[in-house]
């Protein structure tokens, strides 16, 4: 007699079958893997044990009972086999000392976490759980995927700041890549001569901790400075310009904009059409007698908010130029002479680095960067984003 058959026979235990019985054929079923239905991974209810009790006592293989229930096969056998050894379908309580930390204190936990970030695990197991260790506090919140983590370090942004930048982002959110392809972006970066962005790493015993070989000599005070200033646009970029002056005002930063922008701006009007300069909102930037050299020359600038380099695709320029730079000329902190002749020798490595090193592949995806990037202010609601 096929299995199915035996569903329609009454007894005692019926009840425990399922009350709809007509969507399952007396024929052979063919179970598909496209076709099951979602399966439960949970615990068995108590009604779902008697039902594969009287089941079972209709011969019903586990398969089918699983595909009834929506239960693994395994599930159905481990509880029927556990039912016959001790004649009871109660589940036996979990043996052990009760969880120290209950479902309701990990969403204590949890919650404490996030409303103060900067404490220490101690001070948060001491004000949810004092009676729980270290370690349990650790795996409790790495639960929800929690740990603590360094912080990132990024421009300090106040509430006039977030809201300066949600209004710019609001006023770019719907230009387009080639919309951005007529912004000029400039920044000004300081280059020492003795800063390796990579830590060294050497080759030692224990025992060698402490030998001339093995340690990074660092010396005291500020090293040999060289500032360097440039734009891009696009995918393309302009000139990198060494600034030799000791110090930078807005007289020096005009003679920069009239040696690295004029052209520039020239042939952005000429290819893309209506171009727009960026810079970031320095005073010597802002100064009346740089405002000034911009009407002259008919120079439109972009309205920047404040503490803002995420938004400068620029800034990712100089991390590579950076990297670049130690590669190409690995022993550039051994440049000997005074200060005007490693200047001289850091403008041409670095103006050879900026020529050589910064591929227009590069630069074209900090161009299509740009639409995202106000996305993730507009995201942010002006606060930090992830560029």
């Amino acid at each position: 007699m096929p299995a199915y058959k035996v569903l329609e026979q009454k007894d005692s235990s019926d009840r425990w079958l399922p009350s709809d019985t007509s969507k399952y054929p007396t024929s052979t079923i063919n179970h598909p893997s496209t076709t099951m239905p979602p399966q439960n991974t949970g615990y068995l209810s108590e009604f779902e044990k008697g039902q594969i009790v009287a089941l079972r006592k209709k011969e019903i293989s586990f398969s089918e009972i699983g595909e009834l229930l929506h239960h693994p096969k395994s599930t159905v056998q481990t509880f029927h086999n556990r039912f016959q050894k001790r004649g009871d379908p109660k589940t036996l309580p979990i043996p052990g000392r009760p969880r120290i930390i209950t479902p309701r204190t990990h969403r204590h936990l949890v919650r404490e976490s996030k409303k103060a970030r900067r404490q220490t695990l101690s001070e948060l197991r001491n004000d949810v759980v004092p009676h729980a260790s270290i370690h349990t506090v650790k795996r409790a919140l790495a639960s929800a995927n929690i740990k603590k983590w360094r912080a990132r370090k990024r421009a300090l942004l106040k509430d006039e700041h977030a809201v300066k930048r949600l209004a710019w982002a609001m006023e770019y959110k719907n230009w387009t890549k080639e919309d951005f392809e007529g912004v000029i972006f400039s920044d000004e970066y300081m280059v020492e001569k003795s800063k390796d962005p990579k830590g060294i790493w050497v080759f030692r015993t224990p025992e060698e901790k402490w030998h001339k070989d093995c340690i990074h000599g660092v010396t005291k005070g500020p090293g040999i400075k060289l500032m360097v200033w440039t734009c891009i646009w696009g995918r393309n970029k302009g000139p990198l310009i060494p600034i030799f002056e000791k110090s930078m005002d807005r007289f020096v930063y005009i003679g920069v904009l009239e040696d690295g922008l004029v052209d520039v701006w020239q042939e952005v009007e000429d290819t893309v059409g209506d171009p727009i300069f960026q810079q970031d909102g320095a005073k010597i930037h802002t100064a009346r007698d740089t405002m000034a050299w911009f009407a002259e020359n008919n120079i439109q600038v972009m309205e920047w908010p404040p503490n803002s380099p995420d938004l400068n695709p620029i800034e990712h320029c100089w991390k590579r130029v950076k990297e670049k730079l130690h590669q190409r000329f690995p022993n550039i902190h051994k440049t000997k002479g005074g200060p005007e002749t490693v200047r001289k020798c850091l403008a041409e490595a670095l103006n050879q680095v900026w020529t050589q090193d910064i591929e227009g592949e590069f630069l074209e995806k900090l161009w299509e960067s740009l639409p995202s990037r106000v996305a993730a202010v507009l995201d942010a609601r002006g606060w930090y984003t992830k560029y």
